[in-house]
């Protein structure tokens, strides 16, 4: 289980920051109306957040090795965010659109945590 967690968030990760890179217009149209956001799919989209995060502590939750420690914390971040875009979403999307030096550093720790995952996967058996 944790080499396909690893593999499909090492992969979600590098697409979403190519993304970023390729198309810095729509994500920064996409950050930037966050308040403006229809409650249900708020809600939706933290309910996705936490079952993911829950699944992935729930098959990996472990640090013991850096691969199981790397996909913990991944599933522990998606965890709180479903949690707080839950209990308190008008907070949680708080706060302006990033600035262009702001997005450029989330695109980069996108596709580094990508490629973090994929060397993560490299390490692991190859089934």
């Amino acid at each position: 289980m944790l080499f396909k967690i690893a593999l499909i968030s090492g992969i979600y990760l590098s697409v979403t920051g190519l993304g970023f890179f390729l198309d810095p217009k729509f994500y920064t149209r996409m950050m930037g109306s966050q308040k403006g956001s229809d409650p249900v799919l708020v809600n939706l989209s933290g309910a996705c957040h936490l079952l993911v995060g829950l699944i992935v502590l729930t098959n990996v939750g472990s640090f013991a090795s850096f691969a199981s420690g790397a996909v913990t914390v991944l599933g522990a971040m998606a965890t709180l965010k479903g949690v707080f875009l839950i209990i308190a979403p008008t907070r949680t999307l708080e706060g302006p659109a990033p600035s262009a030096r702001a997005r450029q550093v989330i695109a980069f720790a996108f596709c580094g945590a990508g490629l973090l995952f994929f060397w993560v996967t490299s390490t692991l058996y190859w089934p």
